[in-house]
């Protein structure tokens, strides 16, 4: 299970960079990537972080934040060790990449799904043949998604055997949504601001909705209304 976390938006509607601003003490993106964390060490599969970003404060808290978390005993540390391999030029730990995507190819949320999928296509978990590969995508303006939510969505969706499965609220699909390797050519061909939704359309029947009717699981910080109503 790859979990892809966006967090190269350029927030023109907020007007700066809203998520490296401090949102209940700590930098927005940071409230989703700490549960994403948790996430990872619940999960009894492999279970791989991708952070696409546009920013280096962000590439260098990530660093910071995904290697003190694998900080536990020498013999985890012997193991990731053991795991390290180049990415981009990169050597890291396989259980977590950051991407990165700026200039003139971050050209709207398309281009940074697109940027995670060729990651986890160039970084495969599993040998070819031995299982399925998924990929998960989190937008990182959401403070107040929860591991646990996610943890049995995720659970419930692999026993569902369905290729896509979405989150829904008041019957509303909703993000995070995720989506079986065999939709990654789809997804390499979206543009500009189209998202996963538009996939998700197209193939109804192979679609496992997850109802999660708590509203404020799925907030997003788009403007400073929105950061003045929650921050408080």
């Amino acid at each position: 299970m790859n979990l892809i976390y966006l967090a190269a938006g350029y927030a023109r509607r907020f007007g700066s960079n809203k998520l490296l601003t401090e949102f209940h003490g700590k930098p927005l993106f940071l409230h989703g990537l700490t549960e994403l964390v948790r996430l990872q060490k619940m999960c009894s599969y492999p279970c791989r972080l991708i952070v696409v970003t546009a920013y280096d404060r962000i590439e260098e808290l990530c660093k910071e934040i995904l290697g003190n978390s694998r900080k536990n005993t020498k013999d985890e540390q012997d193991h990731l060790t053991k795991k390290e391999h180049t990415v981009h030029g990169q050597n890291i730990p396989k259980d977590y990449i950051i991407v990165r995507n700026q200039g003139e190819e971050n050209d709207g949320i398309a281009s940074s799904i697109r940027k995670g999928v060729k990651a986890a296509i160039d970084s495969p978990m599993i040998n070819e043949g031995d299982s399925f590969s998924y990929d998960m995508f989190f937008q990182a303006d959401q403070p107040y998604v929860k591991a646990e939510i996610l943890l049995d969505f995720l659970n419930d969706f692999i026993e569902s055997k369905k290729g896509i499965g979405a989150l829904s609220c008041e019957g509303i699909l909703r993000s995070p949504n995720l989506f079986a390797e065999n939709y990654r050519a789809e997804l390499l061909r979206l543009t500009g601001e189209c998202g996963g939704k538009k996939i998700i359309r197209s193939h109804p029947d192979d679609v496992f909705t997850y109802p999660v009717e708590m509203p404020e699981f799925f907030v997003d910080i788009d403007t400073r209304e929105d950061y003045a109503h929650e921050n408080v």
